[in-house]
């Protein structure tokens, strides 16, 4: 159900209002006391409404304009998830200025990058730790006028008419509304669907990311097709946890606010997110699939640390077909502690959970449903403004993207390639996404993997290394994998990176003693795990391709080798990685004697 509009606007897609700020300013005149948004600070919600937002967005733009802000400028938002960026992103586009995000965890090298890329007139930047990354940089930011800070913890010493509190200019701002009060509506009102909205980083798993210009049409649309899946209510709690410079976020909070009256809660901070998000039990949440499988991971590790009668209940709960000789018993106590589950993770009432970004295997899939937390596919494309597809809610299958919203089409190249044509999408409405898969006559689309992922398997048929990737994640034990060929020579390796607390927690059980990760990674008992696991999903992928050998990587992969979303840059790990272990080396699945500089296991 869509928010009744003071305007007089249908309860359909709106087309009389088509720009965000154009939503909020609707908001405000017909909704101003609503509750819009959370943000936790020091323990304590703070709530704020929708009259709260319209002045906060009113007074920044207004005195980012003072600033010399234009039409057509661009602004850079250097933080992570905060209502100071939602504030500002509205600002900035309520001047008919286009917004560029960079997550708080970016580097002084890749805030260099993208800065001389987007060339921003002016930056807004969350803290200390991004203004001190700025200031190093200074001498390569020509274009950049002026720098705010929302958070002057730590700025008081710093004295530099070249950085602004945030404050400061919102004060301005407000002296302008005064004097002028028409002034900021009638520049919302020059807004257009067909303006640049937002510009978003794609993901960089093949290595460089680009900037995707979205319009408003296109954001639109993808939250169009996302919604009409989804069955958001007025009033239905969302947990803002994705990167705020992601399509997906972009693309699904800030609409579900500003159409639906969806309220927004951010955490705290990036590590209170579990905490946060059982105070808030949301009734939708999206994440990524690398966050689906890590609280699969933990959920194993904790149920290591149990026994008696808590390990029997937990095993109940999760069982495919729990009871056994007590089968009404074990159904029953299967029954509560998914319950008790849920509420531990604060799905109490959740109604959807989405899985985005690399495919989440069935396993994993599997495991959430028998807790009876429903995650739903769908896939997301930045260049076509977001949602391209999502699962229905009773949709079986765990490997469908679901069906093609109705603001999109989709077609199928004669190479198996995906094409994307959607309205207000970047180079003309036609995106060709360099994702293989196939469209079924029931719409439900399935994507296989990225182009240079495709490999032909045993039996002649295109096989998506990414696919058996996703399965051998599946493993509690296992946090991530990357399989590939071996010397061009049609025999697959993987290398495995160790789940730290569960591989340890299940050698203490097993009174396995070692004297760090990469001495317990030596075990016989750990290489036989990883071994059966693998012979697992080669039997359940016959007839694709067969994970002959493996290297043990127990500290895991480095950071920089990463997506912001969690997923791996596999030009990178191949360069750095195989280089390593040696040009055409030959993995053992039972020794590894090969030690990097890094401390993982490589071969000989």
């Amino acid at each position: 159900m869509i928010l009744k509009r003071g305007r007089g606007l249908a309860a359909t897609y709106p087309t009389a209002i088509d720009t965000l700020p154009k939503l909020l300013v609707d908001l405000h005149l017909s909704h101003p006391a609503r509750l819009a948004l959370r943000k936790k600070r020091v323990g304590y919600w703070h709530q704020y409404s929708w009259q709260d937002c319209y002045e906060h967005v009113r007074d920044c733009s207004l005195g980012l304009r003072e600033l010399g802000l234009e039409r057509g400028d661009a602004v850079c938002i250097i933080g992570d998830n905060d209502p100071e960026w939602l504030w500002s992103e509205l600002a900035v586009q309520s001047a008919g200025a286009m917004v560029a995000g960079i997550g708080a965890e970016a580097s002084t090298q890749q805030i260099r990058q993208h800065l001389r890329a987007l060339r921003p007139k002016i930056v807004i930047a969350r803290d200390q730790e991004q203004i001190d990354k700025l200031l190093a940089i200074r001498e390569d930011l020509s274009t950049v006028r002026q720098v705010i800070y929302w958070d002057s913890k730590g700025m008081g010493s710093y004295d530099d008419p070249w950085l602004q509190f945030i404050g400061v200019l919102k004060e301005a701002g407000r002296r302008v509304a005064d004097s002028q009060p028409e002034r900021f509506e009638t520049g919302v009102a020059e807004g257009r669907a067909g303006d640049t909205a937002i510009i978003c980083l794609t993901a960089g798993t093949e290595g460089k990311q680009k900037g995707v210009s979205i319009t408003y049409d296109a954001l639109l649309g993808a939250y169009d097709n996302w919604s009409a899946r989804a069955g958001v209510q007025i009033g239905d709690e969302l947990f803002s946890f994705g990167p705020l410079d992601t399509v997906v976020e972009q693309s699904i909070m800030i609409p579900a606010a500003l159409l639906h009256g969806a309220v927004i809660n951010f955490p705290e901070q990036p590590g209170s997110v579990f905490a946060d998000l059982v105070e808030v039990r949301p009734h939708f949440v999206v994440f990524p699939s690398v966050w689906w499988e890590y609280v699969h991971k933990e959920l194993f590790a904790a149920s290591l640390e149990v026994t008696g009668i808590k390990a029997w209940c937990y095993r109940q709960a999760v069982a495919a077909h729990p009871g056994g000789a007590f089968q009404i018993l074990g159904g029953l106590a299967g029954a509560a502690t998914r319950g008790l589950i849920r509420n531990k993770l604060g799905f109490g009432r959740l109604k959807s959970g989405f899985s985005t970004g690399s495919r989440l295997g069935p396993v994993v899939s599997a495991y959430f449903e028998r807790l009876g937390v429903r995650v739903r596919n769908l896939y997301s494309l930045t260049e076509a403004g977001g949602t391209v597809s999502c699962q229905d809610i009773g949709d079986p299958e765990y490997s469908s993207a679901g069906k093609v919203g109705n603001r999109t089409k989709v077609m199928i190249a004669g190479d198996g390639e995906i094409v994307v044509q959607t309205s207000g999408a970047a180079d003309g409405g036609v995106v060709y996404t360099g994702d293989i898969g196939a469209l079924g006559p029931d719409g439900k689309l399935s994507v296989w993997g990225r182009r240079c992922e495709m490999i032909e398997a045993e039996n002649g048929e295109p096989c998506s290394l990414g696919m058996v990737e996703s399965d051998l994640r599946g493993s509690p034990f296992i946090s991530d994998a990357l399989v590939f060929e071996q010397a061009q020579q049609g025999n697959y390796s993987a290398l495995i990176a160790l789940e730290r607390k569960t591989i340890a927690r299940w050698a203490g059980k097993r009174r396995i003693g070692y004297a760090n990760m990469i001495d317990l990674a030596d075990r016989e008992e750990v290489l036989t795990l990883v071994k059966e696991h693998i012979e697992t999903v080669n039997a359940a992928v016959t007839n694709r391709l067969t994970v002959k050998d493996f290297i043990l990587l127990p500290l895991g992969f480095d950071r920089d080798e990463l997506t912001a979303t969690g997923k791996l840059i596999r030009t990178v790990v191949m360069d750095r990685r195989l280089n390593k272990a040696g040009d055409g080396a030959k993995p053992s699945r039972q020794r590894l004697s090969f030690v990097g500089e890094d401390g993982n296991r490589g071969v000989d």
